[in-house]
């Protein structure tokens, strides 16, 4: 507000003419020392109409605008914006060095194979049983001999370095590159013909899982390898088979104590060669060398992925939302803001398969130090897929809304309390950890991440212990005002229009030249809100101040308007909003002044 009281200093010119008034209301006497040096003019009223204020927008009022934090909804109500994102990194990576271990490799002792003489050959189409050739079958043109390779032996291998590192069990490893493959060496001094294949079945432990194969034999574990010769190289080769995971059952001492021993089993082993190519070895030995071959080329077995629970430590994040561009008066100690229905919407997203709890606190600082703090717990979803990202949405207030948007999770939380005060800046400090009690899919190689944004939304709607305190100084008062308020009780009037929705408890009180508040009676008023956004109401202005003997001279007069809800709270405050005043001073009676009270 900009109030004029110049006027007030045309007072002292009246009193120089205060005797030509018929008001003039003074007497003289001659005798000594009863000389009355007062003038009363006005007489039984003295009216100054000092104007109208401008018309002061609620803009204006609480010295907002729109900015970066402040905006202005479709509707035309102020809101306080502001948001804050974190990014934290979940490590994997030490779950693929320490669960990739060496692989199966078991090497059996060389063994001689002998072939059938041409003499026992029989001629063909003639079919014997093996019976009467020793580990000889004769079907048409081809020739299998039993190896003798039969042998049953243990595989070992352990992920005990990987529980140093979160692992706290262990359900199924899946493997990458990783294969199963038999190799054999075999030596002959008539060398190897081209018709040559050798059959292994191997039985395989059952909680090992292999591609879709006619090689496999679900119901029995039984693999069948075949190998035919490689004219290049001179060898045997197989096809190896894809290992895809390895099952572990949960609660057995070796899965408790992350080491296993797996049995597997050489059942057959045949050689094949045509009747035509075995003539030149007929009668002689080979020398057969067995290898089992499980894992990469490298010889581990290589880690995709697995399941299993762990617990790894996530670093802690530490943001802070800068409210600069909220006006000082918003931010004010002895301002209580109550705001009707604050919300925060909480996004959590994570490429990660592992179960995550989250705490965010979301902390209000202040220059003396930190506000009460709320304190949300947050469940993290899951993504089976690295590349994938899943997101959770959590709407935090304290009532929930019936328009509620879908895709939310509600929170109850009181966030009104937090935001009683606008506060120089927002911190949230997010604590995360894995949970050691769920199974959690971690690809080894994956790099993992948790995400989030806080957003906050503050509609500029009260609740009934609002307390907005705007003050307006009028520096540079006249000093007749002085004398007149030593003199008689000065009243305030005329009339208040306002189409703010809210109440505005208005007072005024004067400040010395070194602006400390004078001793005079702070006079109070409150004015009528509309209680409906777009209508306008009247209230006629009534303060009066009371005669008052001033020790000091008055200075600056101040005009503190408090808005408050009153019995309507919630409801917007909006850029249409605004007051405005016509003010008339009014001193009954008049104004008496001393002559030795002004300074010619």
């Amino acid at each position: 507000m900009k109030l004029s009281f110049k006027i007030l200093g045309a007072a002292a010119v009246l009193a120089a003419v205060a005797c030509t008034l018929p008001s003039c209301s003074s007497e003289l006497s001659l005798e000594e020392d009863s000389f009355d040096t007062t003038v009363n003019f006005g007489g039984e009223a003295f009216s100054i109409p000092v104007g109208s204020t401008d018309e002061i927008a609620i803009g204006d009022f609480l010295e907002i605008s729109e900015g970066d934090v402040i905006g202005i909804d479709n509707n035309g109500n102020y809101y306080i914006g502001f948001s804050q994102t974190f990014e934290q990194k979940i490590s994997v990576s030490d779950f693929t060095d320490k669960l990739t271990v060496a692989g199966l490799y078991h090497v059996m002792e060389p063994r001689p194979v002998a072939l059938p003489s041409l003499e026992e050959l029989p001629e063909i189409p003639e079919v014997f049983p093996g019976e009467e050739i020793p580990d000889v079958d004769v079907a048409g043109d081809m020739i299998s001999v039993d190896m003798g390779l039969d042998e049953v032996f243990s595989y070992e291998f352990g992920f005990e370095e990987a529980k140093d590192y979160g692992l706290v069990s262990i359900e199924r490893v899946d493997m990458e590159e990783t294969y199963l493959r038999p190799e054999i060496e075999l030596e002959s001094d008539h060398g190897l013909p081209p018709s040559l294949k050798v059959e292994v079945k191997l039985q395989v432990p059952p909680h090992y899982v292999f591609e879709s194969s006619p090689m496999v034999d679900s119901e029995t574990d039984i693999v069948t390898f075949t190998g035919v010769m490689d004219e290049a190289t001179g060898t045997v080769v197989f096809q190896p088979l894809v290992l895809e995971a390895i099952d572990f059952v949960p609660g057995e001492e070796a899965a408790q104590n992350f080491v296993f021993q797996d049995e597997f089993a050489v059942t057959s082993s045949t050689l094949f060669i045509s009747r035509e190519d075995i003539e030149p070895m007929a009668g002689s030995e080979l020398m057969a060398t067995l290898t089992v071959k499980a894992g990469s080329d490298e010889g581990t077995l290589r880690p995709l992925a697995f399941t299993g629970k762990v617990d790894i430590d996530i670093d802690p994040v530490n943001e802070s939302i800068e409210l600069s561009d909220i006006p000082d008066v918003l931010k004010s100690e002895d301002l209580v803001l109550d705001f009707y229905a604050p919300t925060l919407t909480a996004a959590v997203s994570t490429n990660a398969g592992i179960p995550v709890n989250l705490t965010a606190d979301v902390v209000p600082v202040f220059t003396g130090g930190d506000g009460e703090k709320v304190s949300l717990n947050l469940a993290v979803p899951m993504s089976d897929d690295p590349a994938s990202v899943e997101t959770a949405n959590y709407w935090v207030a304290s009532v929930q809304p019936d328009d509620m948007p879908a895709g939310y999770q509600f929170i109850e939380a009181d966030i009104r309390s937090l935001l009683r005060r606008i506060p120089d800046q927002v911190r949230v400090d997010v604590l995360a950890g894995t949970d050691p009690a769920e199974n959690a899919y971690v690809v080894c190689n994956a790099d993992y991440t948790v995400t989030g944004e806080f957003a906050f939304n503050v509609p500029f709607a009260f609740g009934s212990d609002l307390h907005l305190a705007v003050r307006d100084t009028l520096y540079d008062m006249p000093e007749i005002l002085t004398t007149v308020v030593k003199s008689a009780s000065v009243k305030i009037g005329g009339t208040v229009s306002s189409t703010l929705p809210v109440n505005v408890e208005l007072s005024a009180y004067f400040l010395d030249e070194s602006l400390n508040v004078l001793d005079v009676p702070v006079v109070s008023q409150e004015i009528s809100g509309t209680g409906t956004p777009g209508t306008s109401a009247e209230t006629p202005l009534n303060l009066e101040i009371p005669r008052t003997e001033l020790k000091k001279d008055i200075h600056a007069l101040v005009f503190e308007f408090v808005l408050k809800s009153g019995d309507v709270p919630g409801i917007s405050l909006s850029e249409s909003s605004s007051i405005q005043a016509d003010i008339v001073l009014n001193i009954p009676g008049g104004v008496t002044v001393d002559i030795n009270d002004l300074n010619f």
